[in-house]
């Protein structure tokens, strides 16, 4: 496995694009059950989940199931350079955002610390939280901002993206955990 950032993601990405519609869905299923089972997610009433993109986990379905366990969703929207929250409401509460992400219209978070658990996306990850994103920093800035360190943040990712390891430099943001369909 190649060790650059960039070579890190075209191998990646390569894995993704190989994985068939069935076997993203599956893991999906897998994913969604092992996040609401985890200790952080049942006591969160405010959680962070993104609106994955077609080679991530398929969470525009987990939006759906969340709200009735009366939980109170958040999804990121891209601002500039930075991510703004906003509560989701529902699919009537979504628009088409940067890069083609489904984003919500409401007004953003302004007050950070009411988030209990963020779950994050990213290209890979290791066993040590390290992750490896699409390149722009938008979750390593994202996350420096939180006023509480400890909030858990959980990466999430199919099976093929895990990696023994992934390159870290000073700026990037380790997850608190990463959790797996496997």
């Amino acid at each position: 496995m190649p060790n650059s950032k960039s070579s890190l993601r075209t191998a990646v990405k390569q894995r993704l694009r190989s994985m068939s519609p069935a076997a993203r869905r599956e893991e999906s299923e897998v994913l969604w059950r092992r996040l609401i089972a985890h200790p952080a997610f049942r006591v969160a009433t405010h959680v962070m989940l993104f609106h994955g993109l077609p080679d991530e986990p398929q969470t525009s379905e987990w939006l759906e199931r969340i709200l009735p366990l009366g939980k109170k969703v958040w999804l990121p929207v891209v601002v500039g350079d930075e991510i703004e929250v906003r509560r989701y409401d529902g699919p009537q509460s979504l628009r088409e955002g940067a890069f083609g992400i489904l984003e919500p219209t409401g007004a953003p978070l302004e007050d950070l610390s009411l988030l209990e658990l963020i779950v994050v996306p990213g290209v890979a990850f290791d066993a040590e939280g390290h992750r490896l994103g699409r390149g722009r920093g938008y979750y390593d800035r994202f996350l420096s901002r939180l006023p509480d360190a400890s909030v858990p943040t959980l990466g999430c990712c199919f099976a093929c993206q895990l990696l023994p390891a992934v390159p870290v430099e000073p700026f990037d943001r380790p997850v608190s955990e990463v959790i797996l369909p496997c």
